[in-house]
């Protein structure tokens, strides 16, 4: 992660973040195995994705800017359940019930999840090039 990106996760939740948010995520790690470890000792690891923490308030939006290879693409799939995190917890709030941590949604209830989440990727010919 870099260092911009560690610096805009300390900050602290906006003053409208309520004690209720529609989505918690805390402490999310996915960290991608490199090579193979036979006789070589330790594997090494790819920290895609190294602690990040956030919450969106209920009717709030997300938007994730970064540089190519900073782990968004990688974010975006693990809040929509497609990778599994190495540590962390992701919970969603469904209507005015409780939040749900979504490593506990299986079978039937994880597709109808799926269903209802999605990822919206930039159109690289309508976005900015610095």
């Amino acid at each position: 992660m870099t260092q911009t990106a560690r610096a805009a996760s300390a900050f602290p939740p906006a003053a409208h973040d309520g004690p209720d948010p529609a989505l918690l995520v805390q402490d999310l790690r996915m960290w991608f195995p490199v090579g193979r470890s036979y006789f070589r000792g330790p594997r090494s690891f790819v920290h895609a994705v190294d602690g990040i923490s956030f919450q969106v308030p209920h009717a709030g939006s997300l938007g994730l800017v970064g540089e190519s290879g900073c782990g968004k693409t990688t974010t975006g799939k693990l809040l929509v359940k497609l990778l599994e995190p190495t540590a962390g917890t992701i919970k969603i709030r469904r209507g005015d019930g409780p939040l749900v941590d979504l490593s506990t949604l299986r079978g039937a209830e994880a597709k109808r999840f799926r269903r209802s989440a999605q990822m919206i990727f930039q159109d690289p010919y309508e976005s900015l090039n610095p």
